[in-house]
């Protein structure tokens, strides 16, 4: 499938990006075989394959994939070099920005005083795969918070259901006041967002593993353009 000049600027540059989170995190990617990486749109329709020296986008609906040889193209040529804010891959939704920025107003009434917005906003974009999760949708909640009280939304893979909340400003509120809880894990000392996940993992806020949440978060945390 033919390529235009755009398109094959897209994954030249997203292929740039993965291999510097690769680079950046190399437990997530062994970038001497191929692998799979899917992207970090708000529609996630597309599937990756990069390789060594070639890029496969492969559409979900079934449509015909594209496939760039990176030994035929000039990447330097391709690709404006950019830096700061300009070059980040992801625009910020202002909307969950705000709420994250609310939620750190909260947290430090609970005397958590040193929690970013960005860490909140990066840590939400990745339990909602974008703000896209059927459960941030149906129960305005953004982090996966459960509880032991039974209602019509139980955990697939655990014996707690997931909380209920009328709107995300409800979320943002009880989510600040809920970090105020892990301060015995160290959270009002962190000072990175690795830090941050360390004492939510200690908590046990998560089940999967610190190094996999860390690059996920981090990966957004680091090419999000939050504008400030």
């Amino acid at each position: 499938m033919s390529v235009s000049n755009e398109e094959e600027k897209q994954l030249i540059q997203l292929f740039r990006d993965v291999k510097q989170l690769c680079d950046d995190t190399p437990f997530m990617f062994d970038m001497r075989r191929d692998f799979y990486a899917t992207a970090m749109t708000e529609d996630s329709n597309y599937r990756f394959t990069f390789g060594q020296d070639f890029i496969k986008k492969q559409p979900k609906n079934g449509q015909p994939e594209t496939i760039i040889n990176l030994n035929e193209v000039d990447k330097n040529a391709t690709i404006e070099q950019s830096s700061g804010n300009s070059s980040k891959s992801m625009e910020v939704n202002s909307y969950f920005y705000g709420l994250a920025k609310m939620a750190k107003s909260f947290a430090a009434e609970r005397g958590v005083t040193n929690v970013s917005a960005k860490w909140i906003y990066s840590q939400w974009y990745h339990e909602t795969g974008g703000f896209t999760s059927e459960l941030q949708a149906s129960n305005h909640n953004l982090g996966g918070l459960t509880q032991i009280t039974p209602n019509d939304s139980p955990q697939p893979d655990g014996n707690c259901y997931y909380m209920e909340f009328d709107t995300f400003e409800d979320y943002a509120r009880y989510f600040g006041h809920y970090l105020g809880y892990y301060k015995e894990d160290g959270i009002d000392g962190a000072t990175t967002l690795y830090e941050y996940l360390v004492a939510l993992k200690h908590g046990g806020y998560f089940g999967d593993s610190l190094d996999n949440y860390y690059g996920n978060c981090k990966y957004i945390f680091e090419n999000t353009n939050f504008g400030d």
